[in-house]
């Protein structure tokens, strides 16, 4: 609401200040958008000229983050690594989307908006999916490892989502269409 607001001056500050605005706005991801869109830029093109450096700081700053896990200063570097992380992908994905769609990538769009759906649900220890999220947890050794907590962070979402929408795929194929958001045709 906040930002609905002072979205005139925002707006205002893009036409006559973008060097000065642009830093600031980078920090809230709301307003980056309106900024390249007042500047006519194309966002995903604007990360792919700049794929080099991005994807370079990207995997350089995922060291710090994984090393100083436990370090009060880690929050400094984890901050820094989403923002450049989040254009880098952006690149990675305006580079794979330029050309012909894979098989792959075909498949997976059915699923897309499912783990859009999926990614703020919550599975407790008794269920199959909680199963899976806590053996993945203690296969990993998550709670005592930086680096296996960091493997856990990349593999278990995934391994939680396949689980789920394998399970609904063959259980519930037309509820499964609607978290979807009808890309899947309902079957058994």
């Amino acid at each position: 609401m906040l930002m609905c607001i002072i979205a005139p001056l925002i707006g205002l500050a893009v036409r006559k200040l973008p060097a000065l605005v642009l830093p600031a706005l980078a920090l809230l991801f709301f307003s980056l958008g309106g900024f390249f869109s007042l500047r006519k830029l194309d966002l995903p093109e604007w990360a792919w000229r700049r794929r080099v450096p991005l994807i370079a700081g990207m995997l350089l700053l995922w060291v710090p983050v994984v090393w100083l896990a436990s370090s009060p200063y880690v929050q400094q570097f984890q901050q820094l690594y989403y923002l450049v992380s989040a254009f880098a992908i952006m690149a990675i994905g305006y580079g794979l989307s330029a050309r012909e769609p894979s098989k792959l990538a075909a498949r997976l769009s059915e699923s897309s908006f499912f783990i859009y759906a999926l990614h703020m649900a919550t599975f407790g220890g008794f269920s199959l999916l909680g199963g899976v999220d806590g053996a993945l947890a203690t296969l990993l050794r998550a709670g005592s490892s930086a680096f296996g907590a960091w493997c856990y962070m990349f593999i278990a979402p995934v391994a939680v989502a396949a689980s789920a929408f394998l399970l609904l795929r063959r259980l519930c194929p037309s509820v499964l269409a609607v978290l979807t958001g009808g890309r899947l045709s309902p079957r058994r």
